[in-house]
C-alpha cells in the first residue's frame, strides 16, 4: 500500500510539473511573461532536473527587459545541458546585455563551438557584436578567421597568403578571409538593426 501510494504521488507530481510548464508556455506566447515566469518557476521546484523551465523563464526574463535577472535560470538551464545552442546563446545575451562583456562573449564560443561544420549560429553574429563594441579588434580578426573556417567545415586553418600545397587552395583560403570580412559587415549592420529594434523587442518580446 505504501509503495503504491508513493507511485501515485509521483506520478500527480509529474502531471501537475507538466501542466504548470505548459501554462506557463502558454501565457509566454501570449507575451504575459509575468505570469508565465510563475507557472515556470513553479515546474523547476517541482521537478529541478528539466532545463526547459529555466531555460524559458530566462528568455522570459530577457523579454521584460531584466538581464540580470535571467542569469540565474539561464546558467541552470546550461549546467544541465552545456551544449545546447540557444541555452548558450541567450546566457551569452543575458551577460552581454548586463554588461559582462567577456562572459557573454565566452558563451557565445561556446555556442558556436558547440554548432555542426557548416551551421552557422545566431551566436556568431552576436559574440562578432560585441567584439566590434568592446573595440577588441585582435580577437575580432582570430574569431573570424578560425571559427569561420570551423564552421565552413575545414579540417585545418588556411590563411591568405600562407602556404598552400596549390593556386587553387591559396585561392580557397583567401575566399575564406574574405567571407570573414563579409560577416564584419552583416555584424555591423545587425549592430545598428539591433539598437533600433531593443525597445521594439523588449515591448514585444522574442519568441522561441
Amino acid at each position: 500500500m505504501r509503495g503504491q501510494s508513493q507511485s501515485t504521488d509521483s506520478k500527480l507530481r509529474t502531471l501537475n510539473q507538466i501542466g504548470r510548464y505548459s501554462l506557463g508556455r502558454t501565457y509566454d506566447k501570449a507575451g504575459r511573461y509575468e505570469e508565465s515566469l510563475v507557472h515556470y518557476r513553479a515546474a523547476s521546484t517541482l521537478d529541478p532536473t528539466l532545463p526547459n523551465p529555466y531555460s524559458n523563464e530566462g528568455v522570459a526574463l530577457l523579454n521584460l527587459g531584466r538581464p540580470r535577472d535571467a542569469i540565474k535560470p539561464l546558467e541552470a538551464a546550461v549546467k544541465l545541458r552545456p551544449n545546447h545552442l540557444e541555452d548558450l546563446n541567450s546566457l551569452g545575451d543575458a551577460l552581454a546585455d548586463s554588461e559582462r562583456y567577456e562572459e557573454g562573449i565566452e558563451r557565445y564560443r561556446q555556442a558556436i563551438d558547440a554548432a555542426p561544420a557548416g551551421y552557422f549560429p545566431k551566436s556568431l553574429y552576436s559574440m562578432l557584436h560585441y567584439l566590434i563594441h568592446t573595440c577588441r579588434w585582435k580577437e575580432l580578426e582570430e574569431a573570424c578567421k578560425v571559427r569561420l573556417d570551423k564552421l565552413l567545415g575545414s579540417k585545418q586553418q588556411e590563411k591568405c597568403g600562407g602556404s598552400a600545397r596549390d593556386p587553387d587552395q591559396e585561392s580557397t583560403a583567401c575566399s575564406k578571409i574574405s567571407w570573414c570580412w563579409c560577416l564584419v559587415t552583416v555584424c555591423l549592420i545587425f549592430r545598428a538593426w539591433r539598437r533600433l529594434c531593443r525597445e521594439r523587442w523588449r515591448k514585444g518580446g522574442r519568441r522561441r
